[in-house]
């Protein structure tokens, strides 16, 4: 026997010996199998969703499907918010849709065409629902006047717009004095009065449609405006007196597509026409006035190209304020102007080297002279205040922290903030009270609170709750002006199967880039029966999006990548999972450092991770892989290419190999111009370093991915062929960029553990 041919042998021999076999593998590896993880119903079941809250706080609805169904199918429960009753009242059969009205816990129900009337109460003592109306087709355009049990609504297939008493059955058709049904049906509460576009019945029906206003109560006629449709978006002002049109005319069309290959003969699917490089669209905007018959053009670009990120008219509709952001989002401003002079005043300029982005870019008249807006001006996200006479703004937070999400309650004139305050890598509330400017934090579980909703008069929150390896559950919070009550658990929806594993959570550690003396957080996932002596072999999985916060005290955004490093530890693997430079959770500078060079200072941030773990003494520095999908894909590649001493293996997913082919918006900001930047995209494409791959790679890419387009990865593999590497690929003709079919999962996440087996091992 030849030298190569006993080492071979003796290699596959100590990879079968090392193997864990059927009868000495562990119970939790084979809990653990990616069948369990991959394919429904999984390990970590279904989250509820779709939560809501009655009028008055007391009862709260969320659809879920059972923990043993095999897909979401949205069962109908209801509950009250101190926890003590919780029943599924409609089976996903039913397709049984819910609002709750402005008043009690009062509920307007949509059931096999009929339109009911019910409340929580009778539904949980199973009372059946007054059958109200029945529909000829489809509920179009709902909404809620001012009478709590009154409703419009178009019957679908008449076209017809209803007002309809829901307690008394009253009905009344409010086109009736129109030539056409009505379109655009939009409800204003300063005048209760619905806005639409239609035809006077005096008139042909050929004729362009106008604006219409429509009492509610059909107290009045009809009123016709000047304005005609168009294909325009259209924000009407409350007052009904003036409107914005906005129009995006796009200046590059490229025709992009790809190749479905599953059909009988090979179909061209269109995707998105975007490429690096490509101009903004241009952004326009008319003004209507209801004393004038010509639109008014108002004129948006100068030297710059904006981009319109928000129009919002004051509550009485005197002013309107639109924020934009130029084309390389370097600039912000957020404007305003008034209906008689229309002159564009700039409120509030924010600039950026880099670029602007962050986690909640917000603005929103607090009454018809202030705004408030969110900014990164002093290097986190944070609330400001500001008067259209004053030319500063006032600073309502402040801190090491980011705010998350904000929810306007106009009705108490409060926001319901979300913020990473107590620690980047949880998430809670507080509350903001605009008559004195004062917040209330309300009592937090450790963790991660999101996805709030409150009742009209903010007594009480429903929200989700996630823990540190605990997946979401529904949890309720009486709120008062001085503190909030202990938060009550609603739900219980985490499958036995799940629990019973009793998984250890991963570690939350913190290390230093020796750069520039970053600090960088992650997970650090320990092997069974870890012993710090052992030196260990180590993946690395990077997460995707570039902007994306993986890091926190919850199930994370990829959970069940979680529960496979949960499954390579069984197997004497250590993980670390890092939130590299250009992570969302840690400020301005954080997210901006990877500008013009990404592969940068965020591969930098991956590598001192694994150099700091090799100093801790239990990872072997030659026995650490790498993987990740889409950005985290594309970092894997320039892990591989760029830094080949720090890894011995790599699986790329769906990843970004030449920044040039990307879209415009995402990558322009980052990069610049393909032409004026050429050298930030020669640095940043892992196409243009495939010639330094000395390490096992393994590629893998959905064929329907509309995101990332596998012609990234096809073009990759080429450029590796002529420079004569090897490497593994495997192509998913079915799926897009984020997998659904749980055998193309599961077939994907096999090779990944082969791989790091074979070559960690």
């Amino acid at each position: 026997m030849s030298l190569c041919a006993r080492t071979l042998t003796l290699n596959l021999l100590f990879l079968l010996l090392s193997w864990p076999s059927q009868s000495s593998a562990s119970d939790k590896l084979e809990a653990l199998s990616l069948k369990a993880i991959f394919k429904p119903p999984t390990l970590l079941g279904h989250r509820p969703g779709s939560h809501k809250i009655s009028f008055d706080g007391n009862h709260f609805s969320y659809l879920w499907s059972e923990q043993k169904s095999e897909k979401k199918e949205h069962d109908l429960w209801l509950g009250t918010t101190d926890g003590k009753i919780l029943k599924k009242v409609f089976a996903h059969e039913e397709k049984a849709q819910i609002w709750w009205l402005n008043e009690g816990s009062h509920l307007l129900l949509l059931r096999d065409k009929w339109l009911e009337l019910t409340s929580a109460k009778d539904l949980l003592n199973n009372v059946p629902p007054k059958p109200i109306f029945e529909l000829t087709s489809s509920l179009k355009n709902l909404k809620f006047p001012k009478d709590p049990f009154q409703i419009v609504f178009q019957d679908g297939e008449r076209g017809h717009l209803w007002s309809l008493n829901l307690k008394t059955g009253t009905r009344d058709t409010l086109d009736r004095e129109l030539k056409s049904h009505p379109s655009w049906v939009h409800y204003i509460p300063h005048l209760n009065k619905i806005a639409t576009f239609t035809v006077p019945k005096d008139k042909s029906s050929s004729q362009p449609k106008q604006l219409c206003l429509i009492d509610v109560e059909n107290k009045e006629p009809p009123q016709f405006s000047s304005l005609r449709e168009s294909n325009n978006r259209l924000y009407l002002s409350p007052n009904a007196k003036w409107a914005l049109l906005t129009e995006r005319s796009i200046t590059h069309q490229h025709g992009l597509i790809m190749a479905d290959y599953l059909s009988e003969k090979v179909k061209a699917v269109p995707v998105r026409n975007s490429l690096a490089g490509d101009r903004a669209p241009v952004r326009s905007i008319q003004i209507w006035k209801d004393d004038k018959e010509d639109l008014i053009d108002l004129r948006l670009d100068g030297k710059l190209r904006y981009d319109l990120h928000r129009i919002q008219f004051s509550p009485t509709g005197v002013r309107v304020l639109f924020e934009r952001l130029s084309e390389d989002r370097k600039v912000r401003q957020i404007c305003w102007l008034d209906h008689d002079s229309l002159k564009i005043n700039v409120l509030f300029t924010e600039k950026n080297p880099k670029w602007i982005g962050g986690p909640f870019l917000w603005s929103s008249w607090a009454d018809d002279d202030e705004i408030l807006f969110t900014s990164e001006i002093d290097g986190f996200n944070h609330i400001y205040l500001q008067d259209v006479k004053e030319t500063e703004p006032q600073q309502l937070t402040q801190g090491q922290f980011e705010i998350q999400r904000i929810d306007f309650n106009r009705h108490i004139n409060q926001l319901l903030i979300q913020s990473n305050e107590i620690d980047p890598s949880q998430k809670s509330f507080s509350i903001l009270h605009l008559e004195d400017l004062e917040r209330t934090k309300l009592n937090s579980l450790k963790g991660c609170a999101s996805k709030a909703v409150w009742n009209k008069y903010g007594t009480q929150l429903v929200y989700l709750q996630e823990q540190l390896g605990v997946p979401g559950e529904l949890y309720s919070l009486m709120i008062s002006r001085r503190d909030a009550e202990k938060s009550i658990r609603l739900t219980r929806t985490i499958p036995d199967s799940y629990q019973a594993l009793h998984l250890t959570p991963p570690e939350m550690i913190e290390y230093q880039n020796p750069d520039d003396q970053k600090r960088v957080r992650a997970h650090l996932y320990r092997p069974k029966d870890f012993d710090p002596k052992k030196k260990y072999p180590m993946v690395v999985f990077i997460h995707g999006a570039g902007y994306l916060q993986n890091v926190t005290q919850s199930m994370t955004y990829y959970d069940v990548n979680m529960l496979f490093h949960h499954r390579l530890t069984e197997q004497g693997f250590v993980v670390l999972d890092p939130d590299y430079r250009h992570s969302a959770g840690y400020g301005r500078d954080f997210r901006t450092d990877i500008h013009g060079f990404m592969g940068g200072k965020d591969l930098d941030d991956v590598v001192a991770g694994v150099e700091h773990l090799v100093k801790q003494g239990f990872v072997d520095k030659d026995r650490v892989g790498i993987y990740g999908g889409s950005y985290g894909g594309f970092l894997t590649l320039m892990a591989l290419f760029t830094k080949p001493d720090s890894f011995a293996c790599g699986a790329a997913l769906r990843s970004v190999t030449d920044w040039r082919t990307y879209n415009a918006w995402y990558t322009n900001p980052r990069l610049g111009s393909p032409e004026k930047d050429k050298e930030n995209y020669v640095r940043s494409s892992p196409i243009d370093h495939a010639d330094k791959l000395r390490r096992p790679l393994l590629l893998l890419h959905g064929l329907l991915d509309d995101n990332v387009f596998a012609q990234d990865t096809i073009r990759l593999v080429e450029k590796l062929i002529q420079g004569g590497k090897d490497f593994d690929l495997m192509l998913y003709p079915s799926q897009k960029h984020g997998f659904k079919d749980p055998e193309s999962w599961i077939d994907e996440y096999r090779r990944i553990e082969e791989m790091m087996v074979e070559h960690l091992r």
